[in-house]
């Protein structure tokens, strides 16, 4: 979000610069944990978190869990569309925490609820960072999708920031497939009985429309930005295979701006392999 920021402060880079912006839109899904098999006797993991008052078989430290989907608009010959992650309780999705229930995220580690993540890692929506023309030194705009109020939900605490993504017909539509395919999972055997839905979208018969609403005031940002400053082949791309800036033989630019397409799983191991290149670049140019 920052490069763009000074690249377009600088008047570097061209018009592509601060577009094609990306992210993978999330669904978060509170399940509440009604069966005592979730809970036994703290394990040697729990010893890490028994200060936070949490005696589960799931107080361990930082573990998650997690699979990939296909949904059924990909063909059974591309990638997963979908990825779910589920934080056992005891822990937290800070980005969305924020925005569910701040002062409650506090107490999570004492709550019988699991939080499951619903992403969608190959979105349609496209969105912009622009200059704050007030301020130079203001943070970035973000420009997310068409002004409607109504797909942003406002802050449910004092201090909360407004979060709400702005998600495509397509986007929600398969992010509604992912929430269901976790509810299907509630409904059969083991969990049947033992996990519910704390909120849900409306089902069957409720209009299409209407679920489609749900999901779209509920999924927030997931902080995977990237493609403000995208690499191409093409001379309109802001940067080249060897991540320098055109126009600017001086400049390499090496984070997740210069990632074209959001990958099919979270950035950071993408960013590692562009830092690596950057690096080759930088060496390259002091040869």
């Amino acid at each position: 979000l920052n490069t763009p920021r000074v690249l377009l402060a600088s008047k570097l880079g061209g018009p592509r610069v601060g577009t094609n912006l990306q992210d993978h839109p999330v669904v978060p899904l509170r399940l509440r944990l009604s069966s005592d098999d979730f809970y036994r006797e703290p394990g040697p993991f729990a010893a890490f978190s028994t200060d936070r008052g949490a005696e589960t078989l799931w107080a361990s430290p930082g573990t998650s869990v997690g699979a990939f989907l296909r949904s059924s608009f990909q063909a059974p010959t591309e990638p997963a569309d979908l990825q779910l992650t589920l934080f056992a309780p005891g822990q937290a999705e800070p980005h969305v925490d924020e925005v569910l229930d701040e002062a409650a995220a506090h107490k999570f580690f004492v709550k019988r609820e699991a939080l499951v993540t619903v992403a969608l890692v190959v979105p349609e929506a496209r969105h912009a960072v622009t200059l704050d023309g007030t301020d130079a030194f203001a943070p970035p705009l973000l420009r997310r999708g068409p002004r409607n109020a109504t797909w942003y939900q406002t802050a449910r605490c004092a201090g909360c920031r407004t979060d709400t993504a702005w998600v495509t017909n397509g986007d929600a539509a398969r992010l509604l497939e992912g929430v269901e395919f976790v509810r299907s999972l509630s409904r059969t055997e083991p969990l049947k009985g033992a996990v519910d839905f704390v909120d849900a979208p409306p089902p069957p018969p409720a209009s299409v429309e209407s679920r489609l609403a749900w999901i779209r005031a509920r999924a927030l940002t997931n902080s995977h930005w990237v493609g403000t400053a995208a690499m191409g082949d093409a001379p309109e791309f802001p940067v080249d295979a060897d991540l320098n800036l055109r126009g600017a033989p001086g400049v390499v630019v090496a984070d997740a701006s210069a990632i074209p397409r959001v990958p099919n799983g979270n950035v950071h191991s993408t960013v590692l392999v562009f830092a690596e290149k950057a690096a080759a670049t930088l060496l390259k140019k002091r040869r």
